[in-house]
């Protein structure tokens, strides 16, 4: 499988030669991370979370390729 972020490189680099306009490519990330306690959560039919510490890390990249005024890819994933 061709990850996206690959593909829309791709399809920017092979539209170059045969493109009249100036082709850009764009990325964009964004990372986060969470901590703090869980002091009541509401919703325990699973597991009791009251009480528990939690701490979760992200991030997202995204990419855009334009090469014409009207021909624009976009990609992402998180």
């Amino acid at each position: 499988m061709i990850k996206p972020l690959r593909l829309l490189a791709g399809l920017g680099l092979y539209a170059l030669p045969f493109s009249s306009h100036a082709v850009s490519l764009q990325l964009y990330s964004k990372a986060w991370i969470d901590a703090g306690r869980i002091m009541r959560a509401t919703d325990i039919l699973q597991t009791n979370f009251n009480g528990n510490w939690e701490q979760s890390m992200g991030m997202q990249v995204s990419g855009a390729v334009t090469w014409a005024k009207t021909w624009k890819a976009d990609s992402g994933s998180a």
